[in-house]
């Protein structure tokens, strides 16, 4: 793999002190698995050396490579601050720009980090030549890989959402999530997210809307495959007894509504009014079958609901 063009050896860079040289190897001599995982992608990095040359150009390569995999770790000594390293390639980009989230430094951090002006230059220097490989020829490991670093900073972000705001990880698995996620970033640039006014008013009701639309195809069979009234009650994490009601067919099951039964005795003569209520909504006609749990009350509603619909 060729970084740049090779550069002449300064041979008193070579035979000065090595005070800033980082030895990336464990005790035993053996390197560890993150340095490992660096220089493979290194290894396979030939066709694409010109993608990352932006931050080859910050450096000084005190040594050419050697034997036929010019990856793993090489002396260089930095443009800016001067310091000399030994060190794999991925390490340069943690030079300039740090380690990833949750992720141990493995190099110390260039002086351009106190310079606001230079750092910018270099980041957006480093993301239009990533950018221009991306768009010519299949990405490298190594972009793969600093990439990826920008990934995980999007991953502690929703993490910090998650956590601050109590909402647990299994939304995580919700299909919405993942639509979600899609339409921002198909979004146009400069999108900014809906106000908490925004989101409470208008956008639940064109939510309730739309989520009726797309249940209409199922009410619509209700009158020619007919509907199972289902209901259940239990009660929620403040403690306030519920009692649902779903319709439910062949083709889909359609949840109703739910009622707080608060400071109301469940018996079999207010379970039976709460669901006559919904089978007079869904239309009689139409109702099949209305199924319950066996307690004694779920018992005592069916019979005054057979009282009333069953001639």
């Amino acid at each position: 793999m060729v970084f740049g063009r090779r550069k002449p050896v300064d041979q008193n860079d070579v035979e000065e002190a090595d005070t800033d040289h980082i030895d990336l190897t464990n005790d035993d001599g053996h390197k560890s698995a993150d340095d490992a995982a660096d220089e493979e992608d290194e290894s396979a990095d030939h066709d694409t050396a010109k993608g990352v040359k932006s931050l080859l150009d910050e450096v000084t390569i005190l040594d050419a490579p050697k034997g036929k995999n010019s990856g793993g770790s090489k002396p260089w000594r930095c443009k800016h601050c001067q310091k000399r390293y030994t060190s794999s390639y991925t390490r340069i980009r943690q030079h300039f720009f740090g380690p990833g989230p949750g992720k141990t430094p493995q190099i110390g951090c260039c002086s351009i980090a106190n310079d606001p002006v230079k750092y910018k230059k270099i980041y957006d220097k480093y993301h239009k030549a990533e950018k221009g490989q991306a768009s010519g020829s299949v990405p490298s490991p190594l972009v793969e890989a600093f990439a990826g670093v920008e990934r995980d900073d999007v991953d502690m972000k929703i993490m910090l959402f998650l956590c601050a705001n109590g909402i647990p990880f299994n939304v995580l698995r919700s299909p919405q999530y993942f639509e979600m996620v899609a339409a921002i970033q198909k979004a146009p640039k400069g999108y900014k997210p809906p106000s908490y006014e925004k989101a409470r008013t208008t956008l639940l009701d064109a939510c309730k809307r739309k989520v009726e639309a797309d249940l209409a195809p199922v009410r619509d069979t209700w009158y020619s495959h007919g509907v199972s009234v289902v209901s259940d009650g239990w009660t929620n994490m403040k403690n306030q007894p519920l009692i649902n009601v779903i319709a439910s067919n062949s083709r889909g099951s359609m949840f109703l509504y739910a009622e707080d039964f608060s400071g109301e005795e469940k018996t079999g003569e207010a379970i039976a009014q709460f669901l006559l209520q919904a089978i007079e909504e869904i239309g009689p006609a139409n109702v099949l079958q209305v199924i319950t749990d066996n307690a004694s009350n779920c018992k005592s509603a069916g019979r005054e609901i057979q009282k009333v619909c069953v001639p």
